[in-house]
């Protein structure tokens, strides 16, 4: 269960990161 909780978790960071990367583009 740990370690599919901290898994989820870092897929969900990244999906974060990503979507504030792509913001942070400047257009």
């Amino acid at each position: 269960f740990e370690h599919h909780a901290l898994n989820q978790n870092d897929e969900i960071v990244g999906k974060c990161r990503r979507m504030a990367m792509m913001h942070k583009r400047p257009v």
